[in-house]
């Protein structure tokens, strides 16, 4: 641990890491895909330190060479942007949520899979909080992650909130809301050429151009459509970007 890190982790209460958060705090279905377990106010307005597990073994962000997925990270700051909004702002489990301008910075020599699943600590500062009246419709998040007294990385975004009619005037105009409509498979590359075993968790296809390929969409992907949706999840375009490189 260094000298810089140790007296700021030496000021965070204590967190429980014993079960997960509720889940519609995070805007899952599977609780098995909720990873925040806890979460404490720290002395400075608008800091927070929260606890999240991480498993040794996911189905779909899958150990590579030993290392934990940094998409986990990303992850990790989707709920905690979302659990922050409704539990400590008060935003209505209502609320819409579009993440943007997220960045993630991994060391991924610090994100070795150890002999248990991973207890992770993140520092969260919020800032540019911007409210509609009296309820919070955007904010900066930024985290600082630590595994086991040690920093592995940094992740930040902007979560803009929507309540219901704004979101489906701000995406759907006067159609109406609609869904992805059925799944789009096409034909997967080969899945050891973006690190997975299965098709199933292949979401490009055929390069149909320089730097284009076919994305497929599977609705009934565990993972990325945890529940229904009517659009393509952030994480799912984010996988996309990290599968084509």
């Amino acid at each position: 641990m260094t000298r810089a890190c140790q007296p700021l982790l030496e000021a965070i209460p204590a967190l429980s890491f014993e079960r997960s958060i509720a889940r519609r705090y995070v805007h899952r279905q599977a609780i098995a895909e909720v990873f925040l377990t806890d979460c404490a106010e720290l002395p400075q307005p608008n800091h927070f330190v929260i606890a999240a597990q991480w498993p040794r073994l996911h189905g779909f962000y899958r150990t590579r060479g030993g290392l934990y997925d940094p998409m986990l990270m990303t992850e990790t700051l989707r709920q905690a942007a979302i659990y922050l909004a409704h539990v400590r702002y008060r935003v209505p489990l209502s609320g819409r949520f579009v993440m943007q301008d997220i960045h993630v910075h991994a060391q991924l020599d610090a994100l070795e899979v150890g002999p248990a699943a991973a207890d992770v600590t993140a520092i969260v500062t919020l800032s540019d909080l911007v409210h509609r009246g009296d309820v919070l419709s955007s904010l900066r998040i930024d985290l600082r992650f630590w595994l086991a007294g040690r920093e592995i990385g940094s992740a930040s975004g902007v979560a803009v909130v929507l309540p219901p009619s704004a979101y489906t005037r701000a995406r759907w105009g006067a159609a109406g809301p609609r869904t992805p409509g059925p799944a789009r498979f096409g034909t997967a590359i080969a899945p050891s050429l973006v690190g997975h075993v299965e098709d199933q968790h292949v979401v490009i296809g055929r390069q149909t151009a320089r730097d284009e390929w076919e994305v497929r969409v599977d609705v009934t992907h565990p993972v990325l459509f945890d529940h229904p949706l009517d659009h393509l999840p952030g994480m799912l375009l984010l996988e996309v970007l990290r599968q084509s490189t």
